[in-house]
């Protein structure tokens, strides 16, 4: 039904999305504003009046029971991302038990949650274009009489929270690639900080700057472990990390892994300490110029606000405020940071390793901590604290006051 909603909206330059997150249903509309609140309308109209046969459930069901079944069989790069923050979110249900839960679905569980699924909840909107605060306002209010909802606030939704890795300490987690053919193994090593401040972020921003193209020439063009080397920030539920991804066909992951370790941490002089002050002022200025660089169109524009919104920081001027700071930030501040969160005896890792064809998983050196179920892996650790939003926005402290007076 959707889908032939979407082709009459497509011929008058609107689109639509829906998708399933985490926490809930995203929907996504773009376009021409004249007719887009009568496209959010229809859309949410049906919905809420889904009607569906038994035929189609099935097909729909065994369709997406062939995406989790394929997601395995994708590139180990992405099973391994995919892996690392499954154990890193205590709240977030792994694939194969969607997979389990799928084959076992009948059509008449699906009617019952269909029912159910929009009777409680909590909307959170961004309108951003050519559109007034008012006529926002009035859209989502349309929505939520369409909703066949009980107002809940945000204090309901479960909290987002990363683990607690401890200082000092490997933990490392294995697979073996699901498709027996796959020549290709991966590492992804993360490293995590704990929650972030504006300080620390636009130093780990400067450090990651730093680091990637060093990265890539020494890991990928030097040592040719293998064609797709990354590194960057990881930042996720107000928890900031730093991750290097590298797939390989050629070298074992704990090879690959030694050399990730040995790279970081010959970076330090060699990219840090014996750094002219000029070089690292010239870098921190290109890096402030990139941050302060608009967007190019309002899609990014949007996607970089609504980012704010997920995160549930609400700091719409982030790149502006990490500027800011980038200002100020000296080489020996980046090089206390690399000594308080980077060195060998302060690292909190925790290491993702997908192993290809050729590369059989083998037994963790002394030292380090093997997780073999995630589920108790998650468990047993402590879990950082669902951080509050950095900067309340007086209309959201409103509409939250309003539920709650409600309840």
């Amino acid at each position: 039904m959707l889908a032939e909603l979407a082709y009459d909206a497509d011929i008058a330059e609107l689109q639509h999305s829906v998708h399933h997150v985490q926490r809930g249903l995203k929907f996504h509309f773009h376009g021409y504003n004249h007719k887009m609140g009568e496209l959010v309308r229809m859309v949410f109209n049906q919905v809420v009046n889904l009607v569906s046969d038994e035929n189609r459930f099935e097909i729909q069901r065994e369709k997406y029971r062939q995406q989790l079944t394929n997601f395995f069989l994708g590139q180990p790069y992405s099973v391994c991302d995919y892996e690392l923050s499954v154990l890193l979110e205590p709240s977030k249900y792994h694939q194969s038990e969607y997979l389990e839960l799928v084959r076992q679905l009948s059509f008449a569980d699906w009617q019952q949650h269909a029912k159910t699924v929009l009777s409680t909840g909590f909307l959170e909107a961004l309108v951003h274009g050519n559109m007034t605060k008012q006529t926002a306002s009035e859209l989502c209010a349309q929505v939520l009489e369409v909703l066949p909802h009980s107002p809940s606030g945000p204090s309901d939704m479960r909290e987002q929270r990363l683990v607690i890795l401890p200082p000092n300490t490997e933990y490392r987690f294995h697979t073996q690639n699901a498709n027996p053919d796959e020549p290709n193994s991966c590492v992804e090593l993360y490293m995590q900080f704990g929650h972030q401040k504006l300080r620390d972020g636009a130093i780990l921003d400067l450090m990651a700057e730093l680091i990637r193209d060093a990265c890539f020439e020494t890991l990928r063009t030097q040592q040719q472990l293998g064609y797709i080397v990354f590194s960057g920030v990881h930042f996720q539920h107000h928890v900031s990390g730093f991750r290097v991804i590298v797939q390989s066909s050629s070298t074992a992951p704990d090879v690959v892994y030694d050399r990730i370790i040995a790279f970081l941490d010959h970076h330090r002089t060699t990219a840090i300490q014996d750094m002219p002050q000029d070089a690292f002022d010239e870098i921190r200025t290109a890096l402030i110029a990139k941050k302060l660089r608009k967007e190019d169109n309002l899609l990014q524009e949007t996607g970089k606000h609504w980012a704010e919104i997920e995160a549930g920081s609400y700091l719409f001027g982030r790149k502006a405020h990490v500027a800011k700071e980038l200002e100020t930030v000296t080489k020996q501040e980046l090089l206390d940071f690399y000594d308080a969160n980077f060195s060998a005896g302060s690292r909190r890792t925790l290491v993702a390793m997908t192993h290809g064809a050729d590369h059989p998983i083998q037994a963790d050196p002394e030292g380090v901590v093997t997780v073999s179920d995630r589920v108790e892996f998650r468990r047993q650790m402590s879990s950082h604290p669902s951080s509050p939003p950095i900067c309340r926005l007086p209309e959201y402290e409103a509409a939250c006051l309003q539920l709650n007076s409600a309840e």
